[in-house]
C-alpha cells in the first residue's frame, strides 16, 4: 500500500462511525503535499461551546508523515458584532521525518484571526500559526512552527473551497537546520457532515 492511501485511510478511519457525526473534512492539497484534517464540535466531549476538536495527517513527497491532535476555541467578541473573531488552542503532532530519519513529536500553541467578508457567496480570510518551543518538543526537534493563511469561500453551508499557503518548518538539534515541511500554496474544500 502506498503511503498515500495509508494515509487516506488512517485520516478516515477517524470518521466516527457511531451516532456522532464529523462536524467537517477538510482535505488540502498541491503536488508536493496533502493533509487531511477531521473535526468535530469540542461540545460533544468537552464543556466548551464554541471549539473543535480533531486530528489530522499531513504528508509530503519527501517521505515526511505528521498526524496531529487539536483544540481550538474561537469565538466574536463578547458584546456587539465584529467581522474579525480571534482564537486560540493547542496542537500536538507526531510522526517520522524522512530527513534526517526520525521519529518527531511536540505540543504548539496556536493563535488565529479570521475576518470575514460579507458577499452573496460567503468569504473569509483566516491566518493560523501554530508555535512550539524547544521545551515542547522532543525527538531532537528544537523548535516547531507552522503557519497557514487561507482565502475561503463557502458556497453552501456544508460546502467550501479555499486556497491557502502553508509554512510549516521544525529546526532540529543537528545544528539547528531546519526541516521545512511544507512550504507551498494548496487548493483546499470543506465539507461538512
Amino acid at each position: 500500500m502506498s503511503k498515500r492511501a495509508l494515509a487516506a485511510a488512517v485520516v478516515l478511519s477517524g470518521v466516527p462511525a457511531s451516532g456522532v457525526m464529523a462536524a467537517g473534512l477538510d482535505i488540502n492539497l498541491h503536488d508536493e503535499a496533502a493533509e487531511f484534517v477531521v473535526d468535530v464540535p469540542a461540545q460533544e466531549y468537552t464543556a466548551i461551546e464554541t471549539g473543535q476538536l480533531g486530528g489530522g495527517l499531513l504528508f509530503n513527497d519527501d517521505g515526511d508523515v505528521i498526524a496531529n491532535a487539536h483544540l481550538h476555541v474561537s469565538g466574536p467578541p463578547t458584546q456587539g458584532f465584529s467581522p474579525l473573531v480571534f482564537g486560540t488552542g493547542v496542537k500536538g503532532y507526531s510522526g517520522y521525518l524522512d530527513e534526517p530519519d526520525r521519529l518527531m513529536g511536540g505540543v504548539a500553541l496556536t493563535g488565529s484571526a479570521r475576518l470575514s467578508v460579507p458577499a452573496q457567496v460567503p468569504q473569509a480570510a483566516i491566518l493560523k500559526v501554530h508555535f512550539g518551543p524547544d521545551i515542547t518538543t522532543s525527538s531532537n526537534v528544537e523548535r516547531i512552527l507552522e503557519t497557514t493563511l487561507r482565502y475561503e469561500f463557502q458556497f453552501t453551508p456544508q460546502a467550501g473551497a479555499y486556497l491557502g499557503y502553508r509554512y510549516f518548518d521544525m529546526a532540529t538539534s543537528d545544528n539547528y537546520d531546519d526541516q521545512t515541511i511544507d512550504d507551498s500554496l494548496h487548493l483546499g474544500v470543506r465539507i461538512g457532515f
